[in-house]
């Protein structure tokens, strides 16, 4: 199947240039005979032809690797995302959760349509990727209005170990959703001691910890598994055919009015900001 384009006479920076159509093509069936080699002493032993090792990776069936490039991926943005907790926790005192997490959606895509602009990409995907890239926003926004008012409650520390225990729940996901991503004993074993590591690290003798503390603890434990969703809803569906600029616009412009409107139900917007609070809210915005 073949998807072939036809070029729009007036392109557009908010739109696509390309209108998509498919062409289906058959071919018959064809058998070729590979002839035997002649006898050779050292047949066995070494390899007879001219040969080129490629290696290509096919995000639709990609069946080895995926648990190590999600760890390496952690592994990189982890300090990134902890100071962005970091500067959540600041803000909230000047801004509600909420309120502030739908303008770091709004600057976060300015900051992005600035950056497609000047890079000459499209800013809006393929109609096919609507449907997923609509539920792509929608686990943002909850995912983000759980971590938010997670952090209002409860600290960075604790915050930050149950967030980012989400490659734990990833794997058990896509051991039911996706064929080539079966856990065996040491995979569980290990998803086993890493839970548990999350709950002895966060476990404390202090008795004093308000009920606050593990609401805040559950909603970390919420946006983890909603980032596990996120995740899996790229792989799963044709947003993996499209740009990492594409995937965060859909991320950030449909949260953008679903944190606006649960906004609403806070009853104060600004609660008592400063310079730092503003500087926070610009930072987790860009970076």
């Amino acid at each position: 199947e073949l998807i072939k384009y036809k070029i729009s006479k007036r392109p557009s920076f908010f739109g696509r240039n390309k209108m998509e159509d498919f062409e289906t093509f058959y071919s018959k069936p064809l058998n070729i005979k590979v002839k035997e080699l002649p006898n050779h002493p050292l047949k066995e032993n070494v390899s007879v032809g001219n040969f080129k090792l490629r290696e290509k990776i096919n995000t639709n069936n990609l069946t080895t690797g995926v648990n190590n490039v999600l760890i390496g991926t952690e592994a990189e943005v982890s300090g990134a995302g902890a100071s962005n907790q970091i500067a959540i926790k600041v803000g909230n005192q000047g801004f509600d959760p909420v309120f502030m997490a739908a303008a770091r959606s709004l600057i976060g895509l300015l900051a992005l349509l600035v950056w497609m602009y000047f890079r000459n990409l499209l800013a809006f995907p393929l109609k096919t990727n609507f449907i997923p890239g609509f539920f792509l926003g929608f686990f943002f926004a909850m995912e983000f209005w759980c971590l938010f008012r997670s952090l209002d409650y409860t600290s960075v520390a604790r915050a930050s170990i149950i967030f980012y225990s989400m490659p734990v729940w990833l794997a058990l996901l896509a051991h039911f959703l996706l064929p080539n991503e079966r856990l065996n004993f040491n995979r569980i074993l290990g998803l086993a001691l890493a839970i548990a590591g999350v709950f002895i690290t966060v476990s404390s003798p202090n008795s004093g910890l308000s009920e606050k503390y593990f609401l805040g603890d559950i909603l970390a434990l919420l946006a983890a598994f909603l980032w596990a969703l996120i995740a899996l809803t790229v792989r799963i569906s044709t947003l993996a055919n499209e740009r990492a600029e594409t995937q965060l616009f859909f991320q950030l412009a449909i949260s953008l009015p679903i944190l606006l409107v649960l906004s609403n139900l806070s009853p104060t917007f600004i609660r008592e900001p400063n310079l730092s609070h503003f500087i926070s809210l610009s930072y987790q915005g860009i970076c």
